[in-house]
């Protein structure tokens, strides 16, 4: 009676196991998604504001705000990203020790949401594919938020006169 007992909780504990793991490999999906809606539609409102900013027939006070409304664009970005990369980590994590109680690594050879290099079909990556998008996103959003100070700046040293 009592193997029975243990057999059904085993069971039980496994399919919560599998419960858990649907619904938080569904949520860093969806965070890894908004991950990368961050720097694109931060890249879309900077180009608009820029033009704004850099425009030689616009106001001076509206150039001001564009260039001041770009760099913090770029800033909130980059907070939002590293945000999201936190949560799409943390879920990641948890869903690597629960394919490691699985024992899905044995099954499938690797663990599905294990870091990407310890993957089995990333083990071969070669080239650029071997670079990690995150920091590069994050220099480039940095790099905007410099050139949004450096306008600001120039907006209001009267640079860009009408």
């Amino acid at each position: 009676m009592a193997t029975e007992n243990s057999d059904v909780q085993g069971s039980g504990d496994k399919d919560v196991l599998l419960s858990v793991y649907s619904v938080i490999a569904a949520r860093r999906t969806a965070y890894d998604a908004l991950f990368w809606q961050a720097p694109v539609l931060s890249l879309t409102a900077q180009a608009f504001l820029f033009t704004v900013a850099l425009s030689g027939g616009t106001p001076v006070w509206s150039r001001r705000i564009a260039a001041g409304l770009a760099l913090l664009s770029a800033l909130a970005s980059i907070q939002l990203m590293v945000k999201h990369r936190f949560q799409e980590t943390s879920d990641s994590i948890t869903c690597s020790e629960i394919e490691r109680k699985l024992e899905i690594d044995r099954i499938y050879g690797s663990l599905p949401h294990g870091r990407p290099s310890q993957r089995t079909h990333a083990r071969d990556a070669k080239g650029l594919e071997k670079l990690k998008s995150y920091p590069i996103w994050l220099g480039l959003l940095s790099l905007f938020a410099t050139v949004a100070v450096v306008v600001v700046i120039l907006t209001f040293t009267n640079v860009f006169k009408p």
